[in-house]
């Protein structure tokens, strides 16, 4: 191997290493902390003792926020009602067909998109009906939608922004 063959190929590992490196940077730029997020969102987490907690957050184009927990329906009940959501007004998923401009779209196959099903740990059952909520608000004005698994005296509580804080 010639010396200038070999000092190509060091720069073009180097220039690799560097390209690299800097995707890297760029790409943990795009999440943010969890309470990085929750403050961002004037949100907090449920008073009580929570599981299977999962969160994901972005500040990159505008801040969004997918949340999911597992509480005590009590606990859970509270935590929405204390952030606007009236309980009695749910609406159920699937919500069926619908007809736009006329014409009558399929219902959807999911309540929300697969990447953020993903986020969330959601696998719908088929069969089954879950209560959703469009109300879900905090101090700094963001809105949630999210549905809602109940499993007897527990609660499986999924949070998606759809509306970002002032």
């Amino acid at each position: 191997m010639n010396e200038e063959g070999g000092s190509m190929r060091i720069c073009m590992v180097i220039r690799s290493a560097v390209a690299v490196a800097t995707a890297g940077v760029l790409l943990s730029g795009c999440g943010a902390s969890r309470q990085e997020m929750l403050d961002t969102f004037g949100l907090q987490l449920p008073a009580c003792e929570t599981e299977n907690l999962r969160f994901s957050g972005s500040k990159m184009f505008g801040p969004q926020m997918t949340l999911s927990f597992t509480a005590p329906k009590s606990c859970a009940d509270k935590y929405l009602t204390d952030h606007g959501v009236k309980l009695a007004h749910s609406t159920r998923w699937p919500y069926g067909e619908t007809i736009v401009d006329g014409k009558v779209r399929p219902q959807a196959r999911t309540p929300f998109p697969e990447g953020t099903m993903d986020e969330l740990g959601l696998k719908v059952k088929p069969g089954r009906s879950y209560p959703m909520y469009t109300a879900f608000t905090t101090p700094k004005d963001p809105t949630f939608d999210l549905l809602v698994d109940e499993q007897g005296d527990r609660v499986n509580v999924y949070l998606v922004s759809v509306v970002l804080p002032d």
